[in-house]
């Protein structure tokens, strides 16, 4: 998965997808990260204080589906533009899968 403040920005994504397509990928897998329970406080120590008060709030607002369909949809755009498939056809949200 990919930290939340890195996806915020389209061209990041754009960038890393264009790469991937580059060596010779042509299938990739997108998950979103799952940071529930402790894993989320367990970031916030590694992390939390390289971040930014909005690179924060992007941490936290990674779990709403808002934030999840926005990410996915930017997602399915890039993999078309790049002429990747994406395993299993959607974004991986392990928190829909455990219910």
């Amino acid at each position: 998965p990919l930290l939340p403040h890195f996806v915020a920005n389209e061209e990041s994504l754009k960038k890393l997808f264009k790469k991937i397509k580059d060596s010779g990928t042509k299938k990739v897998w997108a998950e979103h990260i799952n940071l529930t329970g402790s894993k989320m406080d367990r970031l916030i120590t590694l992390v939390g204080d390289q971040l930014t008060e909005g690179e924060l709030k992007l941490f936290k607002d990674s779990q709403t589906d808002e934030y999840k369909m926005k990410l996915s949809n930017m997602i399915l755009g890039i993999v078309k533009e790049y002429g990747l498939e994406l395993v299993g056809g959607k974004v991986i949200d392990h928190i829909k899968l455990s219910k």
